[in-house]
């Protein structure tokens, strides 16, 4: 009498007993992925706030490039070919 064990492992679906091991190495290679996703978003999180940094500094920088245009403007400041004044 056959208790439909064999039709069960035909439907599309069902997946076949894993051995212990088996189970091990995907947990374990869960672990890593976990881990991978972390760093990244700590990675993420330093690039995040060094772009910040450095839009802050940008805003900075408008202000005296603003009053050195306006120093060449005037002609109180001359600026050569590499850009220097």
């Amino acid at each position: 009498m056959s208790k439909g064990i064999g039709a069960n492992m035909l439907k599309a679906g069902s997946k076949r007993r894993r051995t212990t091991a088996e189970i091990k190495a995907e947990k374990e290679a869960a672990l890593l992925k976990e881990q991978e996703i972390q760093a990244k978003l700590a990675q993420y999180d330093a690039m995040k706030a060094k772009a910040e940094a450095l839009e802050a500094k940008i805003g900075e920088h408008e202000g005296a490039a603003l009053i050195v245009n306006d120093l060449v403007a005037r002609g109180l400041a001359v600026v050569d070919n590499e850009g220097r004044i």
